[in-house]
């Protein structure tokens, strides 16, 4: 009869434990996913800002395809409040005009944003890319 005791308290045990380990990785995939949402919106709200901006390739370069320039490091430190590990990984936008785009009125801009992050702890730094063209 003890025997039968020691055993079920050690099949509950082990049921405890396969419990508690789901539910750390439930909350480490939720938090991923907070992350990945976050870094989304971050992007998309880059682009509409390069949108009702001035459109041309070469003011996109100079307000967010550098980065001292004014729109990148004032969306840089949106990133940084919402995103952890972004210090050391910092997002990039790259500004490039589209071959055969004439005359300058019409030029267009392929834009690729980068937003990295790294959650508390991890090892593995993340991405999120959004490519769109702006015209």
């Amino acid at each position: 009869m003890l025997i039968e005791v020691l055993i079920s308290i050690l099949l509950f045990s082990m049921g405890m434990l396969g419990t508690v380990a789901m539910q750390a990785t439930a909350m480490r995939n939720n938090s991923d996913a907070k992350y990945r949402v976050d870094a989304s919106f971050l992007a998309n709200a880059l682009i509409g800002r390069m949108w009702t901006d001035d459109r041309t390739p070469a003011s996109l370069q100079t307000k967010y395809g550098s980065t001292d320039g004014s729109g990148y490091t004032a969306w840089l430190a949106q990133v940084q409040a919402q995103l952890p590990g972004v210090t050391a990984n910092p997002p990039t936008v790259l500004v490039t005009t589209v071959a055969g785009s004439s005359p300058p009125a019409t030029s267009k801009s392929l834009v690729t944003t980068t937003v990295k992050w790294q959650a508390p702890g991890g090892a593995v730094v993340h991405r999120y890319v959004a490519v769109t063209n702006i015209k």
